[in-house]
């Protein structure tokens, strides 16, 4: 009878740990373009991002970036160039841009960027890079320390001379994430 009693401690003990830990670690980057699927564990930072002038070469301004990186496999990234007005990050709704911006008036832009290691061999025969197409980023909760966000979009894949090879579909999720803001 003792070993029953013991066997369900160890169970019960298990199953409690293991609500805790896992999803307020890490955020899931899924990609996928229809005939496959990659998922990444993500830790989360804020840095300083560098925004250039791609006619003069010339950086326009530093501005916040929310990086969600896959630190265990090295699997890949996304990250989301902020306005540098709209630090400290607030929660609300962020659309989608092409490029930084420094508009006072366009705080509600977010710039993403993705990675796969791998270059598009994963889902495209050739390597190349991926530009975003469409998305939207939600910021439903933010602390000094932990984030809630969902991210929905499509990402272009064109290959090292400008052709364009197809599209995959991300998702980006993190439920009271730890993060570390490195930009102040």
């Amino acid at each position: 009878m003792k070993k029953i009693i013991y066997l369900f401690s160890a169970l019960l003990i298990v199953s409690c740990g293991s609500d805790d830990g896992g999803n307020a670690e890490t955020a899931l980057l899924t990609v996928s373009d229809g005939n496959q699927e990659v998922k990444l564990n993500t830790i989360l930072g804020i840095y300083e991002q560098d925004c250039y002038n791609l006619l003069t070469g010339q950086s326009i301004v530093n501005a916040p970036r929310l990086e969600g990186f896959d630190e265990e496999d090295f699997g890949g990234y996304i990250d989301f160039t902020f306005n540098q007005e709209a630090y400290p990050m607030t929660s609300g709704t962020y659309l989608k841009t092409n490029f930084c911006t420094s508009d006072p008036n366009e705080l509600d832009l977010v710039f993403p960027e993705l990675y796969l290691f791998g270059d598009g061999d994963i889902f495209f025969e050739e390597s190349g890079l991926f530009e975003i197409s469409s998305g939207t980023l939600i910021i439903s909760n933010i602390t000094e320390d932990k984030i809630t966000l969902s991210f929905e979009g499509e990402f272009d894949f064109h290959n090292l001379l400008g052709n364009y090879l197809g599209t995959v579909n991300c998702t980006f999720d993190s439920n009271n994430t730890n993060y570390e803001d490195f930009y102040n």
